[in-house]
């Protein structure tokens, strides 16, 4: 026992437990700001209406619009089976600020490291760990990033998965540039758990970091642009080997098995949520190239670029705050002098980030910022120490100005994310929003059992859903998607769901098609909508009922 706790002793040194006890901090303050904040259900604001979707696709496992998240439905399912939650809106809510607060931590550890390569003498061990709390706090309270935080989305999770990947390489060409020595977590160095560390990265950091990204891909495609960079970085690190090569494309590959998930279980028949018949090659390929928003990307007219461009950095500068984006600029031009390959890794993921954003033809494709908000709030970090430590060495005499300097650099890195709060706190906090919610059941309070309901819109579809699938409310009818009917393959899983209320024969036309389910239920059950059609006010009575039109027999 003795032998056990002097080992122990000699592993967590006082500066090295340190490192965790900020990290506890940053991750329990991020967490439990997200939770203040917490959505108490689906919502609308943030963009959130994919929720519903998501939410009610993962519980039942079913799949989800293109490409799929196969790995948020899978890790969704789980968590909200290892929860006792009785709202699973709020459940995955919950998932998403972890995953928020787990990104929140991984970046803070990647400033650290970062950090100690800038001052390999470790001589302000101490102070590195306040102002990389600092500038990691200051991204988790940005507002793009908080606000996906308290709903239920796959950004936060994306975060996660970029930042272990980008974590993972860095880690890699650190351990291997050091002789196997690397102390990745200050754990110990060659004592015990670092040197354990250090092993997996030096043998395997490759490998992991391709899987972390092959898996990502299954949560939000987005993280393959951090593709090009790391192996730009692998090869700036290690050189043109081949091995590293195929360790990462592999585990790429390996990462992207969980697409596996969309065939075995487009092939149940029955399940309401079940986009693009995936069991077949045309219907897989269609959903993981995410045909229906191909047009989306570079969408956007090159005569709006640069009003793209100009409102995306002022928004930047929300997030990071002008003093911020100043300092971040200041830690990029000092770790391009230390390690330039790490520099060019992360302006490369920036840029490639910025460009897709830019051109991708939606009003909330800001959101694919939040890696670049992630990278700069490392940069921050870097700048904070940079500042301090600089100014120390030209202006400071005495070691009183030596403890102002500090103070007044700390403390600026710490008022930033206090004054993100105080901004950005009333906009993002949706603890009370229940309008999604309130549409729903006014919804399902204005429609008799058996009916046929027909909708469209992502708000009003996926929220109905939620509520009818997940949350058992209204009465039992046949929920109808009218967008969805373009598609062949929506009218045969229709036919499989509500046999009877869909016509054997399928029209050729998208209004045929609405029209003929409207024929085929009209006077043996009720058929309400959630929108006006005016081909069908044509041919039928159309009486308005609070939120939904009740369609009759003229």
């Amino acid at each position: 026992m003795a032998k056990l706790a002097s080992r122990l002793i000699r592993i967590i040194q006082p500066q090295r437990l340190a490192v965790h006890i900020v990290a506890a901090l940053v991750f329990g303050l991020s967490l439990l700001l997200y939770l203040i904040t917490l959505a108490p259900g689906v919502v609308w604001q943030h963009y959130g209406q994919d929720g519903g979707e998501l939410v009610s696709a993962s519980l039942m496992l079913g799949v989800a619009h293109p490409p799929g998240y196969p790995t948020y439905l899978m890790i969704g399912h789980l968590f909200w089976r290892a929860t006792f939650f009785d709202s699973p809106a709020f459940t995955f809510n919950l998932l998403s600020a972890l995953s928020a607060a787990i990104a929140v931590v991984g970046f803070y550890y990647l400033t650290t490291i970062l950090c100690h390569m800038l001052d390999k003498e470790s001589r302000h061990s101490y102070l590195l760990l306040i102002v990389s709390a600092g500038s990691s706090l200051t991204f988790a309270t940005s507002s793009v990033f908080w606000s996906q935080a308290v709903i239920a989305e796959v950004y936060t999770m994306n975060s996660a998965f970029f930042c272990l990947a980008l974590l993972l390489a860095v880690m890699t060409v650190g351990a291997r540039s050091s002789a196997s020595s690397f102390d990745v977590f200050h754990m110990g160095g060659r004592n015990y758990l670092g040197a354990t560390a250090s092993k997996w990265i030096f043998n395997y950091g490759t490998l992991l970091s391709g899987i972390c990204i092959g898996v990502g891909m299954g949560n939000h495609l987005t993280i393959v642009f951090l593709v090009p960079p790391v192996l730009l970085y692998y090869f700036y690190g290690e050189g043109l080997r081949v091995r590293p090569l195929f360790a990462f494309i592999g585990g790429i590959f390996i990462g992207l098995m969980v697409y596996a998930y969309l065939p075995l279980r487009a092939g149940i028949i029955g399940l309401p949520i079940n986009w693009g018949r995936t069991d077949t090659l045309e219907g897989f390929v269609w959903q993981i190239t995410a045909v229906p928003y191909q047009d989306k990307v570079f969408g956007v007219a090159s005569g709006e670029i640069g009003d793209r461009l100009w409102s995306w950095a002022w928004m930047t500068v929300d997030q990071m705050t002008l003093l911020g984006v100043v300092v971040s600029i200041v830690g990029l031009l000092a770790m391009a002098r230390v390690w330039p390959g790490i520099a060019m890794t992360k302006i490369n993921v920036a840029l490639i980030y910025v460009i897709y954003s830019v051109s991708y033809a939606t009003s909330d494709s800001y959101t694919y910022l939040i890696p670049v908000y992630g990278i700069m709030g490392v940069l921050l970090g870097l700048g904070w120490y940079t500042l301090g430590d600089q100014l120390v060495k030209r202006l400071a005499d005495d070691p009183l100005r030596k403890i102002t300097i500090w103070a007044l650099v700390l403390s600026m890195a710490l008022t930033l994310p206090i004054f993100n709060i105080a901004t950005n706190y009333a906009e993002t906090d949706v603890s009370e929003n229940t309008e999604a919610f309130d549409y729903v059941q006014d919804v399902f309070n204005n429609i008799e059992s058996n009916a046929v309901l027909v909708a469209t819109g992502d708000n009003e579809v996926f929220a109905i859903w939620y509520g009818h699938y997940s949350e058992g409310m209204g009465p039992r009818v046949s929920v109808i998607v009218a967008p969805l009917l373009q598609y062949d393959w929506y009218w045969e899983t229709l036919t499989q769901q509500h046999p009877g209320r869909i016509p054997e024969v399928m029209p050729k036309t998208y209004e045929e098609r609405i029209l003929q389910i409207v024929k085929q239920n009209i006077g043996s059950r009720p058929v309400y909508f959630t929108y006006v059609d005016g081909a069908i006010e044509s041919e039928f009575d159309v009486q308005e009922i609070d939120r939904v039109y009740r369609v009759a027999s003229q």
